[in-house]
């Protein structure tokens, strides 16, 4: 009874065996191996390159050499479906571009003027202010391949503050000449401003320069710069004593004192007078 069993089991198995064999040859029948010529325009027109060699090989797979810009490749395609089973690199092929090239490429995705361009990590970053003003847009292309990586609008950079050494020579630029005697910081209805007090010849004047944008927001003229020199030296000069310009008269000299003449004197003088009267 168990021998029975057994080659029922065995009879079975081979039965299955048979059926299934026979219909992957049905089915293996039905597929069509694609031409060489259909297999050459799908990989042709999925990788945008050149068919170099092709060969059927037993496996129902092609082996193909191709080539394209980026390199060169090996792959195998499934024969009956044209899909590709396996992609292998075998040269890389790499073609830098210069700064025009990348300049000449970002103005090709973009109508405007290149305002700047750099290279960070083998990617050149170009800058590029839109013909319409509305906005700058950035471009970045690969050096190696000159491929587009990416593209998009450039964020708006919050406004930097000029420095106070900025401000003063923007306002040693406006009153020619002039000596600063100090800046100071404040805030005003136009924003930040640096007020700077500036002395020229005999004028002084505030100048406030805006502290982001550099423009002049006003000059104010504040006085003469010598009126108060002037009011100092009137005092000055009204305190020095003034010259006396009175002449100094010498003192008069003492008149000796005359003598009390005596009786005596005035009897020798009328002798005197009688002795000529009597000598005539």
């Amino acid at each position: 009874m168990k021998k029975k069993w057994k080659i029922a089991l065995l009879a079975s198995f081979a039965i299955v065996t048979i059926v299934f064999g026979a219909q992957r040859i049905i089915a293996t029948q039905d597929k069509v191996v694609l031409a060489k010529e259909d297999i050459e325009a799908i990989v042709e027109k999925q990788y945008d390159g050149n068919v170099g060699s092709m060969e059927l090989t037993s496996e129902d797979v092609y082996s193909i050499t191709f080539s394209n810009k980026k390199g060169k490749y090996k792959l195998l395609v499934n024969a009956y479906t044209g899909e590709v089973i396996e992609l292998e690199e075998t040269e890389l092929i790499s073609k830098e571009i210069t700064e025009e090239e990348a300049k000449e490429r970002a103005k090709q995705q973009v109508d405007g003027e290149v305002i700047s361009i750099k290279l960070e990590e083998d990617i050149y970053v170009v800058e590029i202010q839109k013909k319409d003003n509305s906005g700058i847009e950035v471009v970045k292309i690969e050096k190696k391949t000159g491929e587009l990586v990416s593209q998009g609008q450039q964020p708006e950079k919050p406004p930097t503050q000029i420095t106070a050494q900025e401000a003063e020579q923007t306002a040693s630029n406006h009153v020619v000449g002039g000596t600063i005697l100090g800046t100071a910081l404040i805030e005003s209805n136009k924003g930040p401003v640096y007020n700077i007090s500036m002395k020229q010849g005999n004028n002084l004047f505030d100048v406030r320069v805006h502290a982001i944008t550099r423009d002049i927001v006003s000059t104010t003229k504040k006085s003469q710069a010598s009126s108060d020199d002037d009011d100092d030296d009137d005092d000055k000069d009204d305190n020095k004593q003034q010259p006396n310009n009175t002449e100094k008269k010498p003192p008069n000299k003492q008149q000796p004192a005359q003598k009390p003449k005596q009786p005596n004197d005035d009897d020798n003088d009328d002798q005197g007078d009688d002795d000529g009267q009597d000598d005539d």
